[in-house]
């Protein structure tokens, strides 16, 4: 048994085209991880890098900040749920597997007790970067 199964944590695998529509793993341009865990984050939000396009958008829109420097360049953040969202970002070790992801040109989806994960290139269900960042919320 796996570390995640033995934490209650199931998860699928699917190659993707870049315009996310379902390849072969030949064909893969990117791999999505989709891991369900135990109980529900009670968060909806997204993490990908920041762009010139995200930080235009901090103008118009309050992006949190989580007061650590190198995480708020790095990360670009887009919830509805700002208090857990906020209080989740809290955990140094949450804040460092999420800017390790997505400084791997990783993105991440938060939705209730779903976690996507889409990584480029045809990656393994075991692929490190994101299993510590499902660790990290299970924990």
């Amino acid at each position: 048994m796996s570390e995640l199964e033995k934490l209650g944590v199931t998860v699928q695998r699917r190659f993707l085209l870049q315009t996310g529509e379902a390849t072969d793993e030949n064909n893969a341009e990117l791999t999505e991880l989709a891991f369900t865990l135990p109980k529900s984050t009670e968060i909806q939000a997204t993490f990908s890098r920041e762009s010139l396009a995200t930080k235009v958008l901090k103008v118009f829109k309050k992006e949190i900040q989580t007061g650590d420097p190198l995480f708020d360049e790095a990360v670009h953040i887009k919830t509805d749920t700002a208090e857990p969202t906020t209080a989740l970002l809290e955990s140094t070790v949450v804040r460092a597997s999420i800017e390790s992801l997505v400084i791997n040109h990783g993105a991440l989806e938060l939705a209730g007790a779903l976690v996507k994960i889409a990584m480029p290139g045809r990656r393994a269900v075991d692929e490190e970067v994101a299993i510590n960042v499902v660790r990290a919320l299970v924990d």
